[in-house]
């Protein structure tokens, strides 16, 4: 417990009389209201048994005007800071008032005033204050719970827990209607920081650290809200349900974001995402600057695929029987925002069962940019997923997966123990690149696994193959081993021993010259455009690179949280 409260102060006018109370928040900052510095541009603070009369100009006010007008807060300056430890401020976000349901027991609080005769050293009151008894969105009211009651000399005054934590500022009393003074307002710290943003920069937060928040909050000061803010808050958070529809400042905008719980890349994505709505050159630059020196290691190619919309279909195999779990996820800017419950399959009711659960799934992302992407083990993955069908409600004729970006993945690369590093350094070229260029493995390779897999560990620089058939079972897996995350093939088969009757490298080549200098953030798109393309051939669609192709598309960036293990798996 803080035994320390010399923190507590009074205010008074330069001919002496007493104004109201107020708090230290740093070496030389106070805070108190708007209404009692009103007219005025200096005041004189005591700290009770500690300092008397210093000096102190007004250096910020609300925009209160008059009783009942919200952002009564008003920030004094001493000329010179004093050597008295400031007032310890809780996090608003778990305050008594913050986490109290309105039926629990209230908290005990206090506050120091300096009322009429006791304005010396002033008089402590005990009240108490809940989460239920906010008025308007912008203070709680307090009910004082022994004498005195709450008086002029109040306004200003810290609310405190028993623990010393300041977690509002008394505002007013309720004097007439036979209440004496055992009602009053109080400004809670969300409201106060509300009008007052510097004031995040002394809260212990925990979404950021200190110095980076300090430093963002400072950058973006000033900065108003656009139209767009509250929709680019949406889209960094798709799964909050009510997100605000308008925001007081870029900043409120940003703490929002920080404030609900997620990884940092929430973040991250919203300040990117303003960047074309920052007013100012200098401000955005400051933006980008900032993102570079705090998080190096993020770019704006990383955050593309993992802020898309993705429906993933995962397929575990169990550790027991022939059956396998599928979990069936939509994510959006990398957030759940719909997951079936997880279901044993047998294997030859997987399509059934997947193309039951995707309109569900579908509906969700409907309006937005979104891929599929199955996720499942060797043996799967020379299925034809993309003749699967969509069957929509209200739609006459299923649609074909074909018609949607869709990718296969390694599904052991989506475990947490599966070490992914190899994945995540050819990714982090091939997006350096701006390519594809898929090398081509033609089916006259006689390598076994173990020649392929130090021919691949070799080539650093490799990060995509395109074979020419479907590729032999210890070849794919050579290559997943090793981490290679692009891998496109033909579902075919050689029709000869000696390949002299072969014309599958022909295709291959057409296949790889088609997708050499396609951005790999886009391949699912394009290898879409080639299947739709083959498909559509009256005639020789056989002959078509996009004939029965199958993309195997491992970005690490897109990496969901695994599926709760099914009881007895």
């Amino acid at each position: 417990m803080n035994t320390d409260y010399g923190w507590r102060a009074r205010i008074d006018s330069p001919e002496g009389a007493t104004l109201g109370a107020g708090f230290l928040v740093d070496d030389q900052r106070l805070l108190t209201c708007a209404h009692v510095v009103q007219g005025r541009d200096s005041v004189l603070v005591t700290f009770p048994g500690r300092a008397q009369a210093l000096p102190a100009s007004v250096v910020w006010r609300g925009d209160w005007a008059a009783t009942g007008d919200r952002g009564d807060v008003a920030v004094l300056m001493l000329s010179t800071a004093v050597r008295i430890a400031p007032c310890r401020l809780a996090d608003p976000m778990s305050t008594a008032w913050a986490r109290s349901s309105s039926d629990a027991q209230p908290a005990r609080l206090t506050a120091l005033g300096f009322p009429r005769g006791h304005k010396q050293n002033g008089i402590n009151i005990t009240l108490c204050g809940q989460p239920g008894n906010r008025l308007g969105d912008e203070w709680t009211q307090l009910t004082v719970l022994d004498d005195p009651g709450i008086d002029s000399g109040f306004s200003g005054a810290a609310v405190y827990d028993a623990d010393g934590m300041v977690i509002g500022m008394v505002t007013d009393a309720v004097l007439g209607g036979g209440a004496g003074g055992r009602v009053g307002k109080a400004l809670p710290l969300d409201s106060l920081r509300r009008h007052w943003e510097e004031l995040d920069d002394l809260l212990p937060l925990e979404w950021l650290g200190h110095k980076p928040r300090q430093d963002l909050r400072g950058l973006l000061a000033g900065t108003a809200a656009c139209p767009q803010l509250s929709g680019l808050v949406k889209e960094a958070l798709p799964n909050v349900r009510q997100v605000p529809d308008t925001f007081e400042s870029v900043w409120a905008a940003v703490r929002y974001v920080g404030e609900q719980g997620w990884a940092q890349d929430r973040l991250q994505m919203l300040l990117r995402a303003l960047l074309p709505y920052v007013p100012d050159a200098r401000t955005a630059g400051g933006i980008t600057d900032w993102l570079s020196r705090w998080f190096p290691h993020s770019s704006a190619a990383q955050d593309l695929s993992a802020h898309q919309c993705s429906i993933i279909v995962r397929l575990e195999p169990l550790t027991r029987g022939a059956r396998l779990e599928l979990h069936v996820s939509t994510l959006v800017n990398g957030i759940p925002v719909r997951q079936s419950d997880p279901c044993r399959v047998r294997r030859d009711d997987i399509r059934r069962k997947v193309e039951a659960l995707l309109p569900a799934h579908v509906r969700q992302v409907h309006d937005r940019n979104w891929m599929l992407e199955f996720a499942v083990p060797q043996d799967l993955m020379d299925i034809d997923y993309e003749e699967w069908r969509l069957k929509e409600e209200g739609v006459q004729y299923p649609r074909p997966l074909r018609q949607f970006p869709m990718v296969i993945r390694d599904v052991a690369r989506l475990r947490p123990i599966t070490p992914a590093q190899e994945a995540r350094n050819r990714w982090a070229m091939l997006r350096e690149r701006g390519r594809t260029d898929p090398i081509p493995v033609s089916c006259e390779r006689r390598e076994n696994e173990e020649q392929f897999a130090s021919w691949l560990i070799a080539e650093k620089a490799l990060c995509a193959l395109a074979y020419s058939v479907t590729p032999r079972a210890d070849l794919l897996r050579a290559a997943l081993g090793v981490g290679v995350p692009i891998i496109l093939w033909r579902r075919q088969v050689c029709p000869g021993e000696d390949h002299s009757s072969c014309d599958r490298n022909a295709i291959l080549a057409q296949l790889t010259e088609s997708l050499a200098a396609v951005d790999p953030d886009k391949l699912p798109w394009e290898v879409r455009r080639l299947r739709n393309q083959a498909h559509a051939q009256v005639s020789g669609a056989e002959d078509h690179c996009g004939h029965r192709l199958t993309l195997l598309w491992d970005d690490p960036a897109r990496h969901p949280e695994p599926p709760l293990a099914m009881e007895g798996a």
